[in-house]
């Protein structure tokens, strides 16, 4: 019967032993399957591009980018884009061209200013439905988020120009995207456009 207790004992103590000693090596498999930044660093760099050139390419305008967009990835959010834009085109009043700015003129620089505006807002739509899934680090939870700082050249309380243009979404809706199973017009549903 002691023999038997301590035979018990014993496989009961191997057990205890290779478990405990396998719990080290579970959550160091459980973190192989987090984020690879370097991966997502080369995503991030290839992005910030792809924001650029949209720009560049669909605002007709002279240097629309004042600033080189940057990427950033937060940690339970996810990857934030950023950079500074000037939509507004007037001319410039110099020593050779002193006459101030005519009523006329200005309107003229604010219809275009905000015909800008919607023509960012739907290439960078476009430019993140088509090319947001790149980011193939990110979870299908994490967001995907541009921000456009707009440089305000002018101050006018009649006409109000917005200072930032932010445009977010959930990895999800854009795989969704990609697969077919949602509409650019759906995807856009899905997309949170802020102005302010």
């Amino acid at each position: 019967m002691r023999k038997n207790n301590l035979r018990l004992l014993r496989v009961f103590g191997l057990c205890f032993a290779s478990f405990t000693a396998s719990c080290p090596q579970i959550s160091h498999s459980a973190s192989t399957t987090a984020t690879d930044y370097d991966k997502l660093r080369t995503q991030i760099l290839e992005f910030q591009g792809i924001i650029e050139n949209t720009v560049a390419q669909n605002i007709k305008a002279t240097f629309p980018i004042l600033s080189s967009p940057k990427g950033i990835y937060l940690e339970d959010y996810g990857a934030v884009f950023s950079l500074e834009a000037s939509l507004y085109q007037i001319r410039a009043i110099s020593p050779f061209s002193p006459k101030p700015h005519s009523h006329k003129e200005l309107d003229e620089a604010y219809r275009a200013l905000l015909d800008r505006v919607d023509v960012l807002k739907q290439s960078m739509l476009r430019a993140i439905a088509e090319n947001g899934t790149a980011l193939q680090q990110l979870k299908p939870t994490d967001n995907l988020a541009v921000v456009v700082h707009l440089f305000n050249g002018y101050n006018d309380p009649d006409r109000p120009y917005p200072s930032q243009l932010i445009m977010q979404t959930k990895m999800d809706s854009l795989s969704q995207y990609r697969q077919r199973k949602l509409t650019l017009e759906q995807l856009s549903q899905k997309v949170q456009i802020t102005h302010f």
